[in-house]
């Protein structure tokens, strides 16, 4: 039985899909980044702002969707010789917004009682809401 080619991502799709939900992350699950789709429906793109990034972007996305398997598979060869990845701009916008993201959850588990006292402006908020960004970092 013949194995049946990967079917292609059409630009015009990507579109359709982003203007008629966009903001839960159709375009996204369309190219298979269903990790992306989560968090795009979870923040509503990014709070919007992924929206406007992603309207300039999405070329790029079906082209990386489009990709064959060798381009991917050089890359991983890379990521196992190269100790620091190199600085993208995309790559810091979605860390940020998934820090954020986790440090506003954590911050919205607080009891009451602990958000009106100092010990909780002074620990709490000061270093256990830093690892919580720092773990929404993390898992960008």
């Amino acid at each position: 039985m013949a194995v049946p080619e990967k079917e292609k991502k059409t630009i015009w799709m990507a579109y359709l899909l982003y203007f008629l939900g966009g903001g839960v992350g159709l375009h996204h699950f369309y190219l298979g980044r269903d990790f992306n789709a989560f968090l795009w429906g979870s923040t509503f793109g990014y709070f919007g702002l992924g929206l406007v990034l992603d309207l300039f972007r999405l070329p790029k996305l079906v082209a990386d969707a489009n990709e064959e398997e060798f381009p991917m598979l050089l890359l991983e060869v890379e990521k196992k010789h190269c100790k620091k990845p190199v600085f993208n701009f995309e790559r810091f916008f979605y860390q940020l917004c998934t820090g954020t993201l986790c440090d506003l959850l954590f911050c919205q588990c607080m009891p009451i009682e602990w958000k009106e006292s100092m010990y909780y402006y002074a620990v709490v908020h000061g270093m256990v809401s830093s690892l919580a960004a720092a773990f929404g970092v993390w898992i960008a």
